[in-house]
């Protein structure tokens, strides 16, 4: 899934649970999201980080279902 939710808001959160509670995503399928570096990500045990990269004022984080 790749998503780019507008800028300072936290609808990344609200996308991440989503898709957990509707069963979107398969076991270690793979979020790419891209958000503000201010933006705090929620992440719970059905997600683990695999890589986060600033650019700017913007970052990209790759998470996988667990």
């Amino acid at each position: 899934i790749f998503t780019d939710p507008p800028y300072k808001t936290s609808i990344i959160n609200d996308i991440l649970q989503l898709t957990i509670e509707n069963s979107i995503l398969a076991n270690k399928g793979i979020i790419v999201a891209e958000t503000s570096i201010f933006t705090q990500l929620i992440i719970n045990d059905f997600y683990e980080i695999l890589t986060e990269r600033q650019f700017g004022i913007s970052k990209i984080i790759i998470l996988r279902k667990l």
